[in-house]
């Protein structure tokens, strides 16, 4: 590991630890994203699914409530003798407001967001809708052909609709609590992103600030051997040699200050050698003359 980034430019050893910060800013940048994708994706179940899924049958029970009322007021109309037509009348608008609510309730059964546990309340509660649609309308034409013996029929209806709303307020329930579900997931993504984006950073910052130290590490102890041996070079020491292996700009310097303290070797090992020959010489010449004057 140590020679790859031996080898590497200056350039390049340079923009490490940036290239380390960016890398990991990336990182934070998906996790945060995919955090608060998941998030919005609560918020949009909780609103879009939960929310109007309790409104919806909320809706309905209140709904189903008026219709048991008019059918309480038919059942005193016609114990009253009262007017037929009016009485036909509030018979049919109990018949087709039933029949609005089953109509929904199906279209909401047959919804693809629906949860398994969603889908089975819904369908009890379809059920017992129908039962309720069924004895309702039992009732109703019992009590138009005999009065007196509706009561029977009447209070069968009252039954299937106390069977009917106890399954919407469990539905209800349910929905309650599976927003609070999503409701806890969502703080929970966001207290998790959150982390993730404080740990990350403290990350980054750690690493860069260790691949900076690296670095100048890299970059200084060289160049602080190179200055020395310089420096012992002009003193006149030719002796001193750098040792480094590097592929970057200060190997190249370094390279350049060994060849020159060898070539500042030769040449002064050639300097020697021809002072020596000079030296020997004039002794020579000196011993000659000497001669010659004796």
């Amino acid at each position: 590991m140590k020679g790859f980034f031996s080898n590497l430019k200056l350039g390049k050893k340079i923009l490490l630890a940036p290239m380390m910060i960016f890398i990991f800013l990336i990182l934070i940048a998906i996790g945060t994203y995919r955090g608060f994708s998941l998030q919005n994706d609560s918020i949009d179940d909780i609103y879009n699914n939960r929310f109007k899924g309790y409104q919806q049958s909320s809706q309905i029970i209140a709904d189903l409530s008026g219709v048991q009322a008019k059918l309480y007021k038919v059942m005193n109309w016609i114990s009253s003798n009262y007017d037929k037509k009016r009485i036909d009348d509030l018979s049919k608008q109990i018949d087709a407001d039933i029949a609005d609510k089953v109509a929904l309730t199906k279209k909401i059964l047959d919804s693809e967001n629906l949860l398994p546990e969603e889908k089975k309340h819904y369908q009890i509660a379809f059920n017992n809708l129908i039962e309720f649609q069924k004895q309702t309308k039992s009732a109703l034409e019992i009590a138009v052909q005999d009065a007196s013996t509706a009561v029977m029929a009447f209070g069968m209806a009252e039954d299937a609709f106390t069977a009917l709303d106890k399954s919407l307020r469990e539905l209800n329930t349910l929905q309650d609590q599976l927003s609070k579900q999503k409701y806890e997931y969502s703080v929970k993504i966001a207290k998790r992103s959150l982390t993730i984006f404080i740990v990350g950073l403290l990350v980054a910052v750690v690493m860069s600030l260790l691949v900076s130290f690296y670095v100048k590490g890299l970059i200084l102890a060289p160049i602080r051997e190179t200055i020395a041996v310089v420096g012992q070079l002009a003193e006149g020491d030719l002796t001193q040699e750098i040792h480094l292996q590097s592929g970057d700009e200060i190997g190249q310097l370094v390279q350049s200050v060994n060849t020159m303290r060898q070539r500042m070797n030769e040449a002064v090992g050639q300097a020697m050698n021809l002072s020596a020959v000079l030296k020997d010489s004039a002794a020579r010449e000196a011993a000659a003359i000497e001669e010659t004057s004796a």
